[in-house]
């Protein structure tokens, strides 16, 4: 599992530059196809000129719709957003460089943009149009390190909108929350975009810092759902540096079986992996300072919690299994071999790769529950394998 889009069947996305691209091909009538946008809108060349980009923009239609307004307002936006683009980078220092007195501020330009920005804002009544340049506003203000501009700019235009680029511009805005220390705040928002938008989940997941019991409890005090908390939780859980059983607990007990509950689970089984059977005898010169496991000691005394929770959780299991087959690895981590093929024996998985990792797990146990093995169990273990592999194969020809 991956901390910032670990299931793309829930939290996918498409590709950040085709998700805007789309967007703006729908604000376009369908006349342009999104893929023909991209290198449109991201390139490294300067904007031209109106006559010229609107001429290059024509050669990719795929229809006659005249929105000759519509164009020419997407060719204004896109250039006030490249001279951006361009002015901002002025603001990333070049760490190698020799020159003692970079000039990574311009002033004169910054209030140029900004006096651009606000008259294209009275000028448009596109919404999209309108957001983006709001998000624009906020960039420029942010690397400016106007945070109480930042700040007033996103409440005054993204309050109530749930749009792609509200989701940008509240990643600013949380990051102007944590610069002027209001930390609960920023952690919230962080939080919302790390659950709404795959696109910036890994710079949210990177921001926000939830260090202490207390800390959690004011990040929460701000949401304003259940599932706000439980993302919340699932964030904390996911940090490697943490423990995750409180927060599965957490999940468990306000939303049964949630999909947060079992990618922390994997994930801390794949701990007590890193911990129990790469780490050579365990002793404490394996550990690394910042691991949340000191010892060998301390990772069994883990495992057993973490076995005491599955069994809690194990009614709210559905079809697929899961919580048997993470109980049944549990169980063969703590080297109690009979309780694991208990478990599996009367739990096969529906899905097809639940009931792969099942005879994984099962043959791990059978191998590590023999102090040696004779003709016939290498035979049962060669033959479980051939049919483990079977219907990916026949799967893989089939498509």
């Amino acid at each position: 599992y991956n901390n910032w889009n670990y299931n793309s069947n829930l939290y996918g996305s498409q590709p950040m530059q085709l998700q805007n691209a789309n967007e703006w091909a729908s604000f376009l009538d369908e006349k342009y196809p999104a893929e023909d946008l991209i290198p449109i809108i991201y390139r490294e060349g300067d904007f031209t000129s109106q006559s010229k980009e609107l001429n290059n923009l024509r050669q990719v239609r795929i229809s006659e719709k005249d929105i000759t307004q519509k164009e020419i307002a997407f060719l204004n936006y896109l250039e006030l957003s490249l001279q951006v683009e361009k002015h901002l980078a002025d603001y990333n220092v070049d760490p190698w460089s020799t020159n003692e007195t970079q000039e990574t501020k311009n002033p004169e330009r910054h209030l140029k943009l900004v006096s651009k920005i606000n008259e294209m804002t009275q000028e448009t009544n596109y919404l999209i149009i309108r957001e983006r340049l709001a998000f624009q506003l906020i960039k420029l203000y942010r690397y400016e390190e106007n945070y109480s501009a930042v700040l007033s700019t996103f409440e005054k235009n993204f309050n109530e909108s749930k749009s792609f680029i509200s989701y940008w511009a509240m990643d600013h805005y949380a990051g102007a929350l944590n610069k002027l220390e209001r930390k609960a705040e920023a952690n919230y928002y962080f939080s919302k975009v790390y659950v709404n938008s795959p696109s910036r989940r890994q710079s949210a997941y990177y921001s926000i810092s939830i260090n202490s019991d207390q800390e959690m409890n004011d990040a929460k005090n701000l949401c304003q759902t259940k599932d706000e908390k439980l993302a919340l939780h699932f964030i904390r859980g996911m940090e490697p540096k943490n423990l995750a059983i409180n927060d599965i607990e957490f999940i468990n007990d306000n939303a049964g079986n949630h999909e947060y509950a079992k990618v922390m689970m994997s994930f801390e089984i794949n701990k007590l992996e890193h911990f129990l059977l790469y780490r050579g005898n365990g002793s404490l010169s394996d550990f690394e300072d910042d691991d949340p496991i000191k010892s060998n000691e301390e990772a069994i005394n883990y495992l057993n919690r973490l076995i005491i929770l599955n069994q809690k959780i194990l009614p709210n299991d559905d079809s697929n299994k899961f919580w048997h087959l993470s109980l049944s690895y549990l169980y063969f981590l703590n080297k109690d071999y009979a309780n694991c093929k208990t478990i599996l024996d009367e739990n096969i998985p529906k899905d097809t790769y639940l009931k792969r990792q099942h005879t994984i797990i099962e043959m791990l146990n059978y191998v590590s529950s023999k102090t040696e093995l004779s003709v016939t169990d290498e035979n049962i273990i060669g033959n479980k394998l051939l049919k483990m592999d079977a219907p990916l194969k026949s799967s893989a020809n089939f498509s």
